[in-house]
């Protein structure tokens, strides 16, 4: 859920180099029929790395990057994942660990995007 990530930026400190533990809650069904509850799944460590320029959808923007990794195997590099998020709060790419690629906007209809 690429929206995740926004939200995992907005909840981040922004100090390079810093973590920041973000608690991933899920919905499970709950104790009657009609019920529902939020439930702790893990909490896991976002890194702030600081800004760099990147190019989207022909723009260069100036952008925040950040880090993921699996809190169940910190070493495990395939299951990284890096993502950048422009100052307006905008997902802009998404690197997964390994090989298993990049995504990133390719269409955009508003403002300017950065610098």
């Amino acid at each position: 859920m690429p929206w995740a990530f926004q939200a995992l930026a907005s909840l981040t400190e922004r100090t390079p180099g810093h973590k920041t533990a973000i608690p991933l809650i899920s919905l499970e069904d709950g104790e009657t029929g009609s019920g529902v509850r939020l439930k702790l799944e893990e909490v896991e460590p976002v890194e702030y790395l600081g800004q760099e320029t990147i190019e989207v959808v022909g723009q260069k923007v100036r952008a925040n990057k950040f880090r993921l990794v699996d809190p169940k195997d910190p070493d495990d590099q395939d299951g990284m994942r890096e993502f950048w998020v422009s100052e307006s709060g905008i997902l802009l790419s998404i690197k997964f660990g390994g090989d298993r690629g990049k995504i990133s906007l390719t269409k955009y209809h508003g403002p300017s995007l950065g610098s």
